[in-house]
């Protein structure tokens, strides 16, 4: 026995040693984290749930009807700075972050490390590579650059778990962080994730992420885009032609070319194809583009645009030469000599991009919240001749209605800074953070302790009897001595054999149900002396 004891406070000893020991690499642990910077989830919406989806690998999908407006995700990033170069990122910092935390196995993006015993000699991916390969496909970077030329990158943990789709139902914006002095110094807001669109039940939740102009682009330049940044071939419904309006991007306005044979279709298309690439492509044969002189360059685009006007709006080639029109006249600002000069022709061009996206994108795409602003910014130096046929047009098929929606709903803060006259309509409010509402009755003070009198407590007296006999509460002495005033509510009766249902909006008190004195002597709640309470708080 002495030995059996010994091995004991030996075991004991060794265990008391260890939890020490593990509450030291604990705290070392947390230490050292605290200084990492991490995401925070601040609100998911709780119809949206993380489901295995085969050969998509893991992607959110609704549990419940999801109305078009309702906010679905927010969450904090990290963010870095990560270089001026508009096509190469530097992810160092993102990945460092993504070894520190251990995000990297939680993260899309790599496919998970091959067992050593069935991959070949050399096969074996590090750690590392598989960080820079969901570095590469997770992070997130601002489409325009800060004040000192350098692009914002971030990285989200419950937000890069949404899967792709080429017309999405969700859609996130962030604002430019334009007016911010460096990428380094830039403080990251929570990005918010809404419905753009009505969510069915058990319907896959999708975001999109290409770029602004890259989802008005054709399905063969968004497979491109697609296979060369994220390795995959998109299967969604617009791509596989369940979008019947993505046919104008590569035609003619069916309008003006109502008369044109077939013949002379194709001509039309084929000479603009190759005046467009004269202008943008590089590698073609006479390749001139446009020169740094500004009137030089918008006489040759605005001639290119009269020459082949009967071209679709929508058209790949016209989107392109139209956008850089509008960049030559905004290249030194909403508020520069030239915009101010040029702002009506402006204008009209961003009104012009405005009814396309209308038409081809969903109904509260993020895309419409951007050009919104941007026409704002720039109808306000337009004549009042001009902006008052501006204004008109803008309406047509709901594009202001659905522009402005977009803005309140992605971008409130620039809503409101720009002065928009009328909120957002018909969209469902935003969820207020914390803990959720009251839903059930006000309490009342001292409704769930009162004690209700009758000949269950101790035999309080006659009064109480036949208050009890006549199914009412009459008078009652309180705890301590103290008076109180029935309710005349029903109260949960002690057995649950006799629980009673009551009225959807009750809350019901926390006393026991009165009884029979000699029920109440029988179970012992009260003596003799009518010294017991009675009372029973429902666990």
């Amino acid at each position: 026995s002495s030995k059996v004891a010994a091995r004991i406070r030996f075991a004991c000893r060794a265990l008391w040693v260890d939890s020490l020991q593990f509450e030291e690499c604990l705290l070392r642990h947390c230490v050292a984290m605290a200084a990492v910077p991490t995401t925070k989830v601040l609100y998911m919406h709780p119809g949206l749930k993380l489901e295995a989806l085969g050969d998509r690998g893991y992607g959110y999908v609704a549990t419940t009807a999801i109305r078009r407006g309702e906010q679905l995700l927010e969450e904090l990033p990290i963010a870095w700075d990560s270089g001026p170069d508009p096509d190469h990122a530097d992810l160092s910092a993102g990945i460092e972050w993504l070894l520190r935390t251990g995000a990297v196995n939680e993260l899309p993006g790599a496919p998970p490390p091959p067992d050593a015993a069935e991959a070949p000699a050399g096969a074996q991916t590090s750690t590392r590579e598989r960080a820079e390969a969901v570095a590469s496909r997770c992070a997130f970077r601002h489409q325009a650059p800060c004040a000192d030329g350098c692009y914002v990158a971030m990285l989200f943990r419950a937000s890069s778990r949404f899967n792709h789709s080429c017309f999405p139902n969700a859609g996130a914006y962030v604002a430019s962080p334009a007016k911010v002095a460096s990428a380094a110094g830039f403080a990251p807001a929570p990005m918010s994730t809404f419905a753009i669109e009505d969510i069915s039940k058990g319907e896959e939740v999708c975001t999109c992420y290409l770029s602004d102009a890259e989802q008005l682009s054709s399905a063969r330049s968004r497979q491109a885009s697609l296979q060369e940044h994220w390795g995959f071939e998109c299967d969604c419904m617009r791509c596989k032609g369940g979008r019947p309006l993505d046919r104008r991007l590569e035609g003619l306005d069916e309008a003006a070319s109502a008369s044109v044979d077939e013949f002379e279709r194709r001509r039309l298309l084929t000479r603009a194809s190759r005046e467009y690439r004269s202008l943008f492509d590089a590698g073609a044969e006479d390749y001139h583009p446009p020169t740094n002189d500004f009137e030089a360059t918008v006489v040759r685009l605005t001639s290119f645009r009269e020459r082949n006007g009967l071209l679709d709006k929508a058209n790949v080639v016209m989107q392109r030469v139209r956008r850089e029109i509008i960049a030559a006249f905004l290249l030194g600002g909403v508020d520069g000599e030239v915009g101010r000069r040029c702002a009506a022709m402006a204008a009209a061009l961003l009104l012009e991009e405005m009814l396309v996206t209308n038409e081809l994108l969903p109904i509260l795409s993020p895309v419409k919240a951007s050009q919104y602003a941007r026409f704002l910014g720039v109808l306000k130096n337009v004549p009042e001749k001009d902006a008052f046929s501006l204004r008109r047009d803008v309406k047509i098929d709901g594009c202001e209605l659905w522009h402005r929606n977009a803005l309140w709903l992605h971008d409130p803060s620039e809503a409101k800074r720009l002065n928009v006259e009328e909120g957002p309509r018909n969209m469902p409010a935003r969820p207020v953070p914390g803990l959720p509402p009251r839903t059930g009755p006000r309490p009342v003070p001292e409704a769930c302790c009162a004690v209700c009198i009758g000949t269950a407590i101790g035999g309080a007296g006659a009064n109480g009897g036949a208050a009890a006999a006549a199914g009412s509460c009459g008078p009652r002495a309180g705890v301590g001595g103290r008076s109180a005033v029935c309710s005349g509510r029903r109260q949960w009766p002690r057995d649950t054999r006799w629980r009673r249902r009551c009225a959807q909006d009750e809350m019901p008190l926390l006393v026991s149900w009165p009884r029979s004195a000699a029920a109440a002597a029988a179970s012992g709640d009260g003596g003799a002396d009518g010294g017991g309470s009675g009372l029973s708080t429902v666990a």
